[in-house]
């Protein structure tokens, strides 16, 4: 009889609301942390694509500067460079610079105004 008594105590206490209340609360934060482990690797991920798209550009650009220098370690290229950047000449070459002349804005008549602008400066407005 001293058993059943045990079992139902231990019974009555696991069932209890406090012990049910805790479970819920246990259960709500496990949740809660999966959720967050979730969204850590799907931004995780996220960065992992974007540092993957970042080395492909890098790569292209390392590319790029390589055939630049193998480029430049030539005369040709070094000549070009230089008279690409700074208007230089050789011995028997001239150089032409060519300005632009800046636009000038259009002169106003009155023949271009219209019978509103007219009416409203006959009104002083």
């Amino acid at each position: 009889m001293l058993d059943f008594q045990q079992k139902w105590k231990a019974k009555t206490f696991f069932y209890s609301r406090g012990v049910r209340v805790f479970l819920a609360i246990v259960a709500l934060y496990s949740i809660y942390s999966t959720y967050t482990v979730y969204q850590k690797k799907h931004e995780s991920m996220r960065d992992v694509a974007q540092a993957e798209q970042r080395a492909i550009a890098l790569s292209a650009k390392n590319t790029a500067l390589l055939l630049d220098i193998d480029h430049l370690q030539t005369d040709e290229g070094l000549e070009a460079e230089i008279r690409s950047k700074y208007s230089v000449a050789k011995g028997s070459e001239q150089v032409v610079v060519l300005v632009e002349e800046e636009p000038t804005p259009p002169i106003s008549t009155s023949e271009n105004k219209s019978v509103w602008l007219k009416i409203k400066r006959v009104f002083g407005f």
